[in-house]
């Protein structure tokens, strides 16, 4: 697989978001793979990802710049497209996991998101941020992914999973 990563993205309010992709898993071997990353540019604590662990899970996590995590046992299959969304509101400090246009995961957290309507510029990686090729790659493929300054509502979130369907 191929690393990819977009540095120096146009500076985005971060207090509010959604990262919506479609991914097709090629897992091989039973290790962690980040599928997506990002972080602002001066880490102030801005950051997400999403991974698949070790044992089958997946690990949505939401820094800003307290961590709010979403687990869950990982229904993607290797060879099938599907369609991830995730959503953050430091409003409700909640972290909502979509699949496929529903959704699969929630998690409130009190406190834990204090980022302001400050404007960061966020780096994006199709996979881990690292020195080492292997280390970062996300171990399938991507199509149409989509980053938006607002948690968007369920029904949009079921549009965009119907949009482009694989």
């Amino acid at each position: 697989g191929t690393a990819v990563e977009f540095r120096k993205l146009p500076p985005v309010n971060c207090a509010a978001g959604t990262v919506a992709l479609w991914f097709r898993p090629d897992w091989k071997k039973s290790r962690e793979t980040c599928i997506i990353s990002a972080r602002d540019e001066k880490w102030k604590g801005v950051r997400f990802y999403l991974l698949r662990t070790a044992k089958n899970g997946l690990d949505l996590s939401v820094c800003s710049p307290g961590q709010v995590q979403v687990f869950r046992t990982n229904p993607m299959q290797t060879g099938q497209w599907v369609h991830i969304a995730f959503t953050w509101d430091s409003g409700k400090n909640e972290v909502v996991l979509y699949l496929d246009g529903k959704e699969a995961g929630r998690r409130t957290r009190p406190g834990a998101h204090k980022t302001g309507a400050e404007e960061m510029s966020l780096a994006l990686f199709l996979g881990r941020e690292g020195k080492v090729l292997s280390e970062k790659c996300g171990s399938g493929l991507y199509d149409d992914v989509l980053m938006f300054d607002r948690a968007l509502p369920p029904a949009e979130i079921a549009a965009l999973a119907l949009r482009s369907g694989k």
